[in-house]
């Protein structure tokens, strides 16, 4: 079950012992790493059999926004302590000295118009409707990541054969976007993900509106993960991590 619209986001207020003493902010990596270890030490807390937390567990994956000027993605993931080749994980974003959790296609906007971005082509739109895909769509991964079918031949290179044979047995189209910068963009496009391919409608005007709405799907083809998508927490995990 995915999280609804809740972003945590970390304030941090540094006191110094002396008014002339300099004080020295975290990086956003640290900020990142303080909201990923509360995530996965509250989701974890059902499955150990007592209040330790060991962050050496938690692996940090960092990923630079192809996007959004700026920003960091910071993937934490740790193995579950009770059930074998299960994981607990979330998703964290820095820019400009804050860190945010990110959980939802609005989260995703309000870091972009936090980074200033806005689209000007259908080149932008693409761009940002597979970024949102990719960090808060429903099939998530940062292996696996979803994969618009933007040209048949290029975007099939490293599929398994099977999806590439069901690609082009259906003879999926490729992207169409209309719109522009004043009126709004739409976006359609299929995308390869975890288990499956799905078609997908993303609306997007500046950082008002962000909308990715599946429209199809084909299901047992795309990327064979026997994990399933990333992990992601419910809200209530967030809710109480901030308390």
């Amino acid at each position: 079950m995915r999280k609804s619209g809740l972003i945590a986001t970390v304030a941090v207020t540094v006191a110094c012992a002396l008014a002339a003493a300099s004080c020295s902010k975290p990086s956003g990596l640290q900020l990142a790493r303080r909201l990923l270890f509360e995530s996965l030490r509250e989701q974890s807390r059902p499955f150990r059999a007592d209040e330790s937390f060991d962050t050496a567990r938690v692996v940090i994956t960092l990923d630079t926004s192809a996007v959004l000027s700026g920003v960091v993605y910071y993937w934490g993931g740790m193995p579950n302590p009770r059930i074998v080749d299960a994981f607990l994980g979330d998703l964290a974003a820095a820019v400009e000295g804050d860190a945010t959790i990110l959980s939802t296609f609005a989260d995703w906007r309000q870091l972009a118009a936090r980074s200033g971005w806005m689209p000007s082509n259908p080149a932008d739109v693409l761009g940002a409707c597979r970024e949102a895909l990719t960090t808060v769509g429903p099939r998530a991964d940062p292996t696996d990541r979803p994969r618009i079918l933007t040209d048949t031949l290029s975007s099939t290179g490293t599929l398994p054969q099977f999806v590439v044979d069901s690609i082009l047995h259906r003879n999926l189209p490729l992207p169409t976007i209309r719109g522009d910068s004043a009126a709004g963009w739409i976006a359609e496009f299929w995308a390869v993900e975890i288990g499956q391919l799905t078609r997908y409608r993303c609306q997007l005007r500046a950082w008002e509106t962000l909308a990715v709405t599946p429209l199809d799907s084909v299901m047992h083809t795309g990327y064979l993960n026997l994990f399933g998508p990333f992990p992601r927490p419910r809200r209530a995990v967030h809710e109480r991590a901030r308390r």
